[in-house]
């Protein structure tokens, strides 16, 4: 079918196959080429909400941690240690 988008062409290794077997459980009723669209839609969910989960979690532990070293500098400590810096 003409398109003007670009193709891929992917090889049935023995891991692709094994991912498309276990598609096929999900998607009893798709053809092994639909079954790997599934899967590559799937997998950009699967990224998409790990990469937010990992962000969410580095937000957590920086709200754990704020405030908590407050009292470890004097006040004006870094302008104290800026005033040798070039400008």
């Amino acid at each position: 079918m003409p398109t003007a988008l670009q193709r891929f062409q992917i090889t049935e290794t023995a891991a692709v196959a094994g991912a498309i077997d276990v598609a096929a459980t999900i998607w009893p009723d798709e053809s092994r080429s639909r079954l790997i669209l599934k899967l590559i839609e799937a997998g950009e969910r699967s990224l998409r909400s790990n990469s937010e989960d990992a962000l969410e979690a580095r937000r957590r532990a920086i709200r754990a941690v704020s405030g908590t070293l407050d009292d470890v500098y004097e006040p004006g400590y870094l302008e104290t240690l800026r005033q040798d810096w070039p400008d």
